[in-house]
């Protein structure tokens, strides 16, 4: 199959895919992986292939590791690195649809409804709302779902990525607080995330544990280990 008609076929599945046939086609690349997965997860919680979230979690490094890892030798994303290659490749038609991938949506959604053969969700962080196909990936939330996850604008058609990193209902009223604060003194949004990971992990693993100590946000609680 013609590369351009593929990319057009298999939208975001071609993106991911190609992204990781370039990660191993370069040694750099690689030893680069195993840096950012040590980095990941010891920051998010330990992995491992019999864990039932393990896909998920793998998903959501992957795409870290592609768009927000700083590589050692050129202080870029591995997706610069990519777009790069293209470049070099003449491949004209995959860069102009690739290169805009670089400011896809990276944030905390709330589940708003289903809508004919539709979803609608908002961002949390701007309210603006916007609608997918993804009826079946998201098939069992309701209107208390805050999760994370990318939304990529791919030939106008709006793509959630391969993970969604579900928060229990519980803690909505204390992430929706630390949004605000995050809006206020306008900090970084991903070290938010990462933080919200690490939480969601042991939340998976402790569920007999105060999941206020857990979701650690008020210091009155103490913290669970």
């Amino acid at each position: 199959m013609n590369e351009n008609k593929r990319y057009n076929t298999n939208e975001f599945e071609y993106m991911f895919e190609s992204l990781n046939t370039y990660i191993n086609s370069r040694e750099d690349n690689k030893r680069e992986l195993i840096k950012a997965k040590q980095d990941y997860f010891d920051t998010t919680g330990k992995i491992n292939d019999k864990d039932t979230d393990y896909s998920n979690r793998m998903n959501a490094f992957l795409l870290w590791f592609m768009f927000d890892w700083k590589l050692s030798s050129t202080k870029q994303s591995l997706f610069d690195g990519y777009l790069e290659s293209l470049k070099i490749e003449d491949k004209d038609n995959i860069y102009k649809s690739m290169s805009v991938q670089k400011d896809h949506l990276h944030t905390l959604f709330s589940f708003i409804k289903f809508k004919n053969d539709k979803v609608v969700i908002k961002d949390i962080f701007s309210s603006v709302k916007y609608t997918i196909d993804d009826t079946n990936y998201l098939f069992g939330l309701s209107k208390k779902s805050i999760f994370e996850s990318r939304l990529f604008n791919i030939n106008n058609i709006q793509y959630l990525s391969n993970y969604l990193i579900v928060h229990p209902y519980e803690t909505k009223k204390d992430i929706l607080k630390a949004i605000n604060n995050i809006r206020k003194k306008e900090l970084n949004r991903k070290d938010f995330f990462i933080k919200l990971h690490s939480f969601h992990t042991k939340w998976k693993r402790y569920r007999n544990i105060n999941i206020k100590s857990i979701y650690h946000f008020d210091k009155s609680i103490p913290a669970a280990k």
